[in-house]
């Protein structure tokens, strides 16, 4: 027996190779001619060759994620979504095709407006919509983070915008990336449009998720002991949930805050791996730095102060905005005016906290800040990063006339980005501006555990 069947294994041959689809369609054997077979060209049919063969059932996936999902036009979901989920896509639709405010934003650099010229979508597409393995409510949310909210985070909306080219392409990655992404689009649109309580409730929902996930991991980051890099996906995360929290007005910006500075002070430590992945290390890098600067004075006076006086010296935390001046002369001047106010905005906030100024000279740094901004071009480049400066300035103001000149300005800036925190600054100036005389203003900040920026 097993010397028939060692003759039976030693005369095995290879497999042959299999014909044509179409021949096997046919059912008639193939003549396996290359590239194409005899029989198929004698009937004049297109012949698919030899090899491996993907086939599809009138372009609908059958099985995996895709199920229900065609390859050809529009995707579109056939799976049964929750009502919630529905309910946001239909409302997002409807509510952009009317609002002309939410309308993509013009970009900044010379490519992204001759893509608008040719018609291309202003959203990236990372996937193509073919066979795009998010659904379409979330795919909705994702594009609209990068049409609106994306923008408000840059002095200038190019291709090297980190909220897009950093963030974007990692959502099918880590869910909870995808949870902040969708909780701040949800909140966003529901401060700028009246849009039902049950998509409240579900930004709610997901912001608390990904707030109670961000602290498990850290916590298992710290019990690890290891003294391995966090994941980049997780420091992402942070990064979208700080601008959740500013969407938001939230009060959890402190928590988040030292997150991140933590998980970056390490990034800079020798045991560190990220310093291979130079994109994200210059991304996060620039970002922290300027993060510091502005929540430094939100959360303590004395960390306030080293971090303005360090802007002051040496531009730290406005790096992004100096490179933007070199990268884009065509937006110099108005990007001049940014690092101007911001730089008076630092000094203001110095002489505060060191008790050296009088009010004569309050009085005058105001005036100054005040005509600086009245100069600042009506079609400025990025003004939405003086909004940090403008509420120093604002928090130093004492005369009425300037007060009422920075209610408008912060109503303005409303109407430019629709966040949060903007209607809880013009509420905490309000307070400032009614304090007891005796009390500096830059110890209420901290206070309020409010990002504004």
């Amino acid at each position: 027996m097993g010397s028939i069947q060692g003759s039976k294994k030693a005369g095995r041959t290879s497999r042959r190779v299999k014909g044509c689809y179409e021949c096997s369609q046919r059912r008639i054997s193939c003549d396996r001619t290359q590239p194409q077979c005899e029989k198929c060209v004698q009937k004049g049919l297109q012949c698919s060759g030899l090899g491996v063969r993907y086939r599809f059932n009138n372009g609908v996936a059958a099985r995996g994620k895709l199920a229900g999902k065609t390859v050809t036009g529009d995707t579109q979901d056939t799976a049964t979504t929750t009502s919630s989920s529905s309910n946001i896509s239909a409302i997002l639709k409807s509510k952009l095709s009317q609002n002309p405010v939410l309308k993509a934003p013009s970009v900044g650099a010379q490519g992204r407006d001759q893509e608008s010229q040719t018609g291309s979508n202003h959203t990236i597409d990372f996937i193509s919509n073919h066979l795009d393995p998010l659904e379409s409510w979330k795919r909705s949310l994702v594009n609209y983070w990068s049409d609106h909210i994306a923008p408000t985070m840059v002095a200038v909306d190019d291709e090297a915008n980190g909220y897009r080219t950093m963030i974007l392409p990692a959502v099918e990655l880590e869910e909870s990336l995808l949870c902040a992404i969708s909780a701040a689009s949800s909140y966003h649109l529901a401060l700028r449009l009246s849009y039902p309580d049950k998509t409240k409730q579900y930004a709610q929902q997901m912001y608390t998720e990904v707030i109670n996930g961000l602290v498990r991991k850290s916590q298992q980051i710290v019990a690890s002991g290891t003294g391995q890099d966090p994941p980049i996906l997780v420091v992402l995360t942070i990064i979208v949930m700080l601008v959740c929290a500013m969407i938001t007005g939230s009060c959890d910006f402190p928590i988040l805050f030292r997150m991140l500075s933590s998980l970056h002070a390490f990034s800079n430590s020798e045991a560190s791996n990220w310093r291979e992945n130079i994109s994200f290390k210059g991304f996060l890098d620039s970002q922290v730095r300027k993060f510091e600067l502005y929540a430094g004075p939100l959360i303590d006076e004395s960390e306030g102060l080293k971090k303005v006086q360090g802007a002051m010296m040496s531009y730290e935390g406005l790096e992004c905005l100096s490179r933007c001046v070199h990268l884009h002369p065509e937006y110099s001047i108005s990007l001049q005016y940014n690092l101007s106010l911001i730089q008076q905005a630092c000094e203001i906030y110095s002489l505060r906290v060191s008790n050296i100024l009088d009010d004569e000279t309050s009085m005058s740094l105001v005036a100054s800040f005040k005509d600086t901004l009245s100069q600042y071009p009506s079609s400025g480049q990025g003004r939405n990063t003086i909004i940090w400066a403008t509420f120093i300035a604002a928090a130093e103001s004492s005369h009425p006339q300037h007060q009422a000149f920075f209610r408008n300005i912060f109503t303005e800036f409303y109407s430019m980005n629709g966040f949060g925190n903007i209607l809880i600054a013009l509420k905490m100036l309000e307070d400032i501006w009614n304090r007891d005389p005796e009390q500096k203003w830059t110890s209420i900040l901290p206070t309020w555990g409010v990002f504004v920026m």
